[in-house]
C-alpha cells in the first residue's frame, strides 16, 4: 500500500476521496428524495380517505341522531331531551371509534427513516475504514 501512495500525488488522492464522498452523498440524497416522495403520496392518500370517511360519517350521524331522538320522543320523552340524549350517545360512540382507530403513522410522516439509517451505516463504515 505504501508504494501506491508514493506513486499517487496527494492532491489526486484527496480529489478522489472528495469525489467518492460526493457520489455517496448524492446517492443517499436520491434515496431520501424517493422515500419522501413515496411517504408524501401515502400521506395524501390517508388524508383523502379520512376526509371521505368523515364526510360520510357526519351525514350518517345526523340521520342516526335524528332517528334516535324521534324514537325517544315517540316513547313520551320531551323532544329536547330526546335530542340531548341522542347527541350524548353519538358523541360517546364517536370518541370510542377514534380510540379504536389504528395509530400507526408509519410511512406517512415524511421522514425517510430507511435512507437515513443507510446513510448512518455508510458513514460508520467510512469512519471505520479511515481509522484503520
Amino acid at each position: 500500500m505504501g508504494t501506491y501512495i508514493e506513486r499517487e500525488p496527494t492532491k489526486d488522492l484527496v480529489a478522489g476521496l472528495i469525489s467518492d464522498a460526493k457520489q455517496l452523498a448524492a446517492g443517499h440524497l436520491g434515496h431520501m428524495h424517493g422515500e419522501i416522495k413515496d411517504e408524501f403520496k401515502n400521506l395524501k392518500l390517508v388524508m383523502w380517505r379520512i376526509a371521505a370517511a368523515v364526510s360520510v360519517l357526519a351525514v350518517a350521524a345526523v340521520l342516526v341522531g335524528h332517528a334516535l331522538a324521534l324514537a325517544l320522543a315517540a316513547l313520551g320523552i320531551p323532544l329536547w331531551v330526546s335530542y340531548a340524549v341522542a347527541a350524548v350517545v353519538l358523541l360517546a360512540l364517536g370518541g370510542a371509534i377514534v380510540e379504536l382507530m389504528p395509530h400507526d403513522k408509519k410511512d406517512s410522516d415524511l421522514i425517510p427513516e430507511q435512507s437515513l439509517a443507510e446513510a448512518r451505516r455508510d458513514l460508520a463504515e467510512v469512519s471505520r475504514a479511515i481509522r484503520g
